[in-house]
């Protein structure tokens, strides 16, 4: 930053602190832009309370919004004075594995606000706000402090305070119908992302970034056009430090420009992990009859037309729900081995299903393994959930396994992607939208 910005940044953050001696009074507002001048979201110590607001082209979208978090049953929402912040930007891009361009622009601006309690026990928090041309992103931070070793995250209550009540795309379970009612319609809890319609924007709101030691967030009525955050299911256990996911409000003129700008989520997320990815291979899949024969004729037809994978759901090594059912074994109408053979021959992956019962019950270092020396390309989690934090838990290590034995994931069920698949590439797909099956 340049000097005139430094002294500048002082004179605004010694006049804030100068101003937490008034509570009735408007404390020094902290708000960047995007790149691009089209996104801003600013944050306010406001009569002793955390708050945030979003504009899009200097129309608001959503006005005072507070900020906090339950830690231990005591709610961090106030009684905080400001220590510092820092500011940075970034102009780049980065080049995916898998995605729908051959690179995907990162550029943002970025505040972050240290905060600590005035009084008791004086605990620290750090919020971190970021403006990007495709829309605005925000996340708390407990940093590490003797008196936040190990905690328990009871509720996150961050508010998303619209200026009317909007029409919604609302569901409540991943793989519902989406319907378009107001706000005030909806029922108590939204899975996010959540669509809102404004009447001349569209405004999506997401989570972002690793979720792996993090409960799912969901979005629930509080209040007249007012929603707050909540988990899926259960607490949080945590120990500092300790950064939660990211909150993201995305706005556009048109839906389909959410759309293009999905990459948002990855931007959001952490860089690829892995450091070789040249076995990840992206295609189009068709799902086979559990004999060797179906299979054998769906591998034809794939190699005929174009298809990369063919695919074994759920029966091929016995009963789903049976917990007998073991994974490294096929059933008798199945020719594992031809099978595989004969993909490999016509240049064809073979993905299998395999669900939590037999993930839990059975080695999964094993399992998978077991299938790399098959020649199998790809697993299919099943019943994997994700509810709580020992839901994501769960999950992140299967899919960290599932790239130690070079084997492309597709998750069923109702997982909704925060952007892990930059991180993992070998997450080429989710089924968390109403299907087939339904």
């Amino acid at each position: 930053m340049k000097q005139g910005g430094q002294i500048q940044l002082m004179v605004s953050l010694t006049v804030a602190i100068l101003m937490l001696g008034c509570p009735e009074t408007r404390a020094e507002d902290y708000t960047i832009t995007s790149p691009d001048g089209s996104h801003s979201i600013g944050f306010t110590l406001s009569s002793n309370m955390l708050t945030y607001r979003v504009l899009y082209h200097g129309t608001t979208i959503l006005s005072d919004s507070r900020l906090s978090m339950t830690l231990d049953n005591t709610d961090l929402s106030h009684n905080f004075q400001i220590d510092g912040a820092r500011t940075d930007s970034k102009n780049g891009s980065w080049v995916p594995v898998v995605g729908s361009k051959s690179s995907y622009p990162d550029a943002y601006n970025e505040r972050v606000i240290q905060l600590s309690e005035v009084a008791g026990h004086k605990r620290r928090l750090e919020l971190t706000f970021r403006a990007y041309n495709e829309g605005v992103a925000f996340r708390y931070a407990i940093p590490e402090q003797a008196v936040l070793t190990h905690f328990t995250v009871s509720s996150e209550n961050t508010e998303f305070q619209f200026t009317d009540d909007h029409h919604v795309y609302w569901d409540d379970y991943p793989q519902a119908k989406y319907t378009k009612v107001k706000m005030s319609a909806m029922g108590n809890k939204s899975i996010r992302p959540l669509l809102v319609e404004t009447g001349s924007h569209f405004v999506a709101i997401a989570e972002a970034g690793s979720l792996e030691h993090y409960a799912p967030m969901t979005l629930n009525r509080n209040g007249e056009n007012r929603l707050v955050t909540g988990f899926r299911r259960g607490t949080v256990s945590a120990r500092s430090p300790m950064t939660t996911p990211w909150r993201v409000v995305m706005v556009a003129d048109k839906p389909g420009t959410l759309v293009e700008n999905h990459y948002l989520l990855q931007n959001l997320s952490a860089p690829c992990a892995m450091s070789d990815t040249s076995w990840i291979k992206p295609g189009k899949v068709w799902r086979s009859r559990l004999t060797t024969a179906g299979a054998k004729a769906i591998i034809d037809y794939a190699a005929a037309n174009n298809y990369q994978y063919v695919h074994y759901d759920a029966g091929w090594y016995g009963p789903e729900r049976a917990e007998s059912s073991n994974p490294v074994t096929y059933i008798d109408a199945i020719d594992q081995q031809g099978v595989i053979g004969s993909a490999r021959d016509r240049g064809i992956g073979l993905i299998c299903n395999i669900n939590k019962i037999a993930m839990s019950k059975y080695d999964l270092d094993h399992t998978l393994s077991t299938y790399e020396h098959w020649g199998i390309k790809g697993v299919k989690y099943g019943f994997v959930d994700w509810q709580s934090q020992s839901d994501m838990e769960f999950l992140y290590s299967a899919i960290k396994k599932a790239a130690q034995y070079h084997l492309i994931v597709d998750i069923h069920d109702n997982f909704r992607l925060t952007g892990i698949e930059r991180t993992y590439p070998h997450v080429l797909t989710v089924e968390g939208i109403l299907g087939n099956e339904e």
